[in-house]
């Protein structure tokens, strides 16, 4: 009996041993989370994370619709959140306890309002499909709460590229040969994008504190997995790099350009547009500098 006993918990911690190594990281966490785009927001433990009411799934509303690129205003008299997005043009107004909120100038009605808690604007999950373009899921097993940008008018083209940003003009620049482009992209695949998409001025890596280190380390790490996006654009963003700061050294080079006669309308001497590259939307950035 006992021989046949310790079998018996043998198989079953064995079996625990397994299920423990195939089971995803994220399973472990007892914290419910929210993931935007892959990434999990991060907030403090203390923090109001989101929370499962009568199989309601609530998550925070201002570090989800940063995570989408919306600004939150929040006004306290009036218990009102308006979110901006300037890039898509889009302004989102509610009030706390209402069922109605305006999505530009449409009023959309909420399966139900949002909320306060712990000090913090609340939304259902469900609801955010209703007043932006994003896919919504709730996670169970992991507790994340996942949320999908997926827009119906994205990437953008010409037919709906914000009109307060600069638009590329074809044939406007002078394109360099694709064999001079060898030791900056993978030539066996024609490059999309022009030279200015692919590399970072000198002068901008001189902008990070830290030094040669720092940047080592981004290009080596973070920089290497986004080889197929706008380096710059997440360059200055990860170093915090201001844009007045930026228009400073671009407008520099400018002036030493003129002095020596540099040709701006050919792509190698292209000067990075602040404009654009300050939106941080990777859709806008990869069509203004798509390559002809």
């Amino acid at each position: 009996m006992g021989k046949y006993y310790l079998k018996i918990v043998g198989i079953i911690l064995l079996m625990l041993i397994l299920i423990s190594m195939f089971m995803p990281d994220d399973a472990y966490a007892q914290v419910p989370r929210t993931r935007v785009n892959g990434n999990i927001i991060q907030v403090a433990t203390d923090d109001q994370q989101p929370i499962v009411i009568n199989n309601d799934v609530l998550i925070p509303l201002r570090s989800t619709m940063e995570a989408l690129g919306y600004t939150v205003e929040w006004n306290l008299s009036t218990q009102t959140v308006t979110l901006i997005h300037s890039v898509r043009a889009r302004t989102i107004r509610a009030e706390i306890g209402s069922y109605y909120i305006l999505v530009g100038e449409e009023q959309i009605r909420l399966d139900a309002p949002m909320r306060i808690m712990g000090n913090r604007t609340m939304i259902m999950l469900s609801t955010l499909p209703a007043i932006t373009e994003v896919r919504t899921r709730w996670d169970q097993l992991i507790q994340i709460a996942d949320v999908q940008w997926s827009p119906s008018t994205w990437p953008v083209n010409s037919s709906n590229w914000p009109e307060h940003l600069p638009r590329h003009v074809s044939g406007s620049l002078v394109l360099m040969p694709e064999d001079n482009l060898s030791g900056v992209v993978d030539l066996s695949i024609s490059p999309q994008f022009r030279y200015a998409f692919y590399i970072i001025p000198g002068e901008i890596m001189d902008m990070v504190r830290g030094g040669d280190r720092s940047r080592y380390d981004w290009l080596r790490n973070e920089g290497r997995e986004l080889q197929d996006q706008m380096l710059l654009m997440h360059f200055v963003r990860y170093f915090n790099i201001s844009r007045a700061d930026f228009d400073t050294v671009i407008e520099r080079k400018r002036e030493a350009g003129l002095r020596w006669g540099v040709d701006f309308a050919t792509e190698w001497d292209e000067l990075p547009n602040a404009d654009i590259i300050f939106t941080f939307d990777d859709d806008i950035v990869r069509y203004f500098y798509r390559r002809e």
